[in-house]
């Protein structure tokens, strides 16, 4: 029987929300004994800049793209993708993603403020390297050091997560949109994370949009959901893809890249 392979398919760098840089990311996944990984970032291609495709370890490019279902947090990861595809600048795509996150942090920073927590935009782009697609963690943070906040995770559950006062909507893929640009990049679309969009309808909903796969490890799955999105997966004919969704930040689970994986055949390679 062929050996499985150690698998992190859903990494964040500095590029987005990660506080580690691609090539430290790779130097921790080869520490740890891991045979391949995937840089995955929040709607951008910066991460993958100057990989080393010919190291033992296996990088897959990636991206994470966030996607516009109403009421809901749905986001589609794109593995095995060609980060220099025309796909990705039709239609200036990569950059509309990008203006798209940086108004929305003004925006968000003015409805902060009026609620009785002063934060100025720039407070929170001096925070982050240039072209970094910048998200409302970034704003978590600069709350969290100026002490007008206890915890990250307060941020979101009062403030800026979805249903918070301060919450500020931008330009998002759909479903269909998000499998058809990846699809052109040649890679795999998957679903990240399902049940953390708490709703089975959507998930069903974009494998009916066509997504390839679905993120059936994760360390948030209970065993239960892990399960389920294993027969899914079954059912119709899917990747079925895992990962941790390292961000390198200690309060969120995992803090370090090896900490979390997932066991898959070899034939992942030739899925993605």
């Amino acid at each position: 029987m062929a050996r499985l392979m150690r698998c992190d398919l859903h990494i964040h760098t500095t590029a987005s929300d990660g506080s580690k840089q691609t090539h430290e990311l790779i130097a921790d996944a080869t520490t740890a004994g891991l045979d391949v990984i995937a840089i995955t970032d929040h709607d951008t291609l910066d991460g993958l800049s100057d990989i080393n495709h010919s190291l033992p370890l296996k990088i897959i490019n990636g991206i994470e793209l966030s996607i516009d279902v109403p009421g809901n947090e749905v986001h589609i990861l794109g593995l095995g993708i060609d980060p220099r595809s025309p796909a990705w600048t039709a239609d200036g795509l990569i950059g509309k993603l990008k203006s798209a996150r940086i108004n929305r942090i003004s925006e968000i920073c003015s409805q902060l403020t009026k609620l009785g927590y002063p934060l100025v935009a720039a407070e929170v782009f001096c925070r982050v390297p240039a072209n970094t697609a910048i998200g409302r963690r970034h704003i978590a943070e600069a709350l969290l050091e100026k002490q007008l906040i206890p915890t990250i995770a307060y941020a979101f559950e009062k403030l800026i997560g979805i249903t918070g006062p301060a919450y500020v909507k931008r330009y998002k893929l759909t479903i269909e949109q998000a499998v058809a640009v990846i699809l052109q990049a040649g890679g795999t679309p998957i679903m990240a994370h399902p049940a953390l969009c708490f709703d089975n309808g959507v998930v069903n909903m974009a494998i009916e949009a066509g997504v390839r796969g679905l993120e059936v490890y994760y360390p948030r799955h209970s065993k239960a959901q892990t399960e389920y999105y294993l027969s899914l997966c079954k059912k119709h004919n899917l990747v079925c893809s895992g990962g941790s969704d390292c961000h390198g930040k200690p309060d969120r689970f995992p803090n370090r890249v090896g900490t979390f994986y997932c066991q898959l055949p070899h034939k992942i390679l030739e899925w993605l």
